[in-house]
């Protein structure tokens, strides 16, 4: 009787009681990795087993699994999986086959005292994504959508670098991960459909993670990623509670809308252990780079707070040590020393069809995260988040 019949075999006699990973491995002398591919083995063929944290695996009479629970079925990523790729971090892990999305997840859990600095909560699909200025954000199936909760020890001033640290941290992650497992061992993005670009070859010729400031990747000139960060504040303090950070990484087109084919791209990761350690390193490296916010000073992952001795840096904010990060921020932009439109004011979807643009030259990005721009007549300004979208 092989492992997998044998995983089976025990779930079943246990009668919709909960096994441990650990307790299965003992029990068959084989290791927790071996039982998750079981159990993802099973899953394959129909048979619904939930995985719970800190309870294990139990097998559902009925085949369809229940939405809103720290479930995974299908192809898409399990608790499991992600526990085994996240072991430089202690993070707690909410992980949803569908949900409506994961940033308004995050927030209950919130109100639920359930997630505390470095929570995770992780989608297969998205029901209501949303993007910056409350736009649809295009959720489709085994994609990879991520939520992270940040209590931070600075003020609303500061909240802008999260955005950059994040930004930054999936860039670096997808340029690691990629040549780890993407289709036919090639890194390739997807555009309508088809896989186009081999980014593997020449080292020289390779193709990297771009950023348009300040919170979208661009791979081979096309969105693969997008992402938005929310707060929530004390009303009397003014100061952040808790900041959100969503991400949303495209691993394939199926389903895309035409309209939107013609920007967008994605990452077509080969298997499930790809996309997992997709999103343990950015996990891993968004907090990494939080951290370095915070003067010197970050929460522990979990509950309580501990002090950090932050990057020295001769730089300073305010009076504040720059983070680390901003030089390699400023490296992977797409913007600086090009020519852009700069659109101020308020739009639905599109601000090149609803209001005029200025043209300037991007010249830089300040210590704060801020762009610098320098328009035709001669004048310059630093533009903030939040207040302008710019278009190549």
């Amino acid at each position: 009787m092989s492992s997998k019949d044998d995983v089976l075999k025990i779930l079943q006699s246990s009668k919709n009681e909960y096994i441990s990973g650990e307790q299965l491995s003992g029990r068959l002398e084989v290791s927790r990795a071996a039982i998750w591919k079981c159990v993802n083995s099973l899953r394959r063929e129909g048979y619904c087993i939930d995985a719970v944290t800190n309870r294990g695996y139990s097998l559902r009479d009925n085949k369809k699994a229940a939405a809103g629970r720290t479930i995974a079925t299908g192809s898409g990523l399990t608790l499991e999986m992600l526990q085994l790729t996240m072991e430089k971090t202690t993070a707690k892990l909410f992980v949803y086959d569908e949900i409506d999305s994961t940033n308004l997840q995050a927030k209950r859990l919130i109100i639920e005292g359930q997630a505390g600095h470095g929570s995770v909560a992780f989608a297969n699909r998205q029901t209501a994504g949303r993007g910056r200025l409350g736009r649809m954000f295009h959720s489709p199936k085994d994609g990879i959508y991520l939520s992270i909760v940040i209590r931070p020890d600075f003020d609303m001033s500061r909240s802008v670098l999260v955005t950059v640290a994040a930004a930054t941290a999936v860039a670096e992650a997808i340029d690691r991960v990629c040549g780890l497992g993407l289709q036919n061992e090639n890194q390739v993005v997807e555009k309508d459909g088809a896989r186009a670009g081999d980014l593997c070859g020449d080292r020289k010729a390779k193709v990297e993670t771009q950023i348009k400031w300040v919170n979208d990747i661009f791979l081979d000139g096309r969105k693969v990623c997008g992402i938005l960060t929310e707060a929530t504040t004390d009303f009397e303090s003014g100061a952040i509670d808790n900041l959100i950070i969503g991400i949303g990484v495209n691993t394939s087109m199926k389903g895309f809308p035409k309209d939107l084919r013609d920007v967008a791209g994605a990452i077509p990761l080969s298997d499930a252990k790809a996309k997992s350690e997709l999103v343990a390193r950015i996990v891993e490296k968004t907090l990494d780079y939080v951290g370095e916010i915070c003067d010197g000073k970050t929460h522990k992952i979990g509950d309580g707070k501990t002090d950090r001795t932050g990057r020295e840096k001769t730089d300073r904010i305010g009076g504040r040590k720059v983070p680390g990060f901003m030089e390699k921020y400023r490296q992977k932009s797409m913007l600086i020393g090009k020519e852009i439109l700069v659109f101020k004011g308020v739009y639905r979807e599109d601000p090149r069809s609803e209001i005029d643009g200025v043209r300037a030259r991007a010249t830089g990005i300040d210590d704060a995260g801020g762009l610098r721009v320098k328009y035709e007549d001669g004048k310059r300004e630093t533009l903030a988040t939040g207040e302008v979208s710019v278009r190549l």
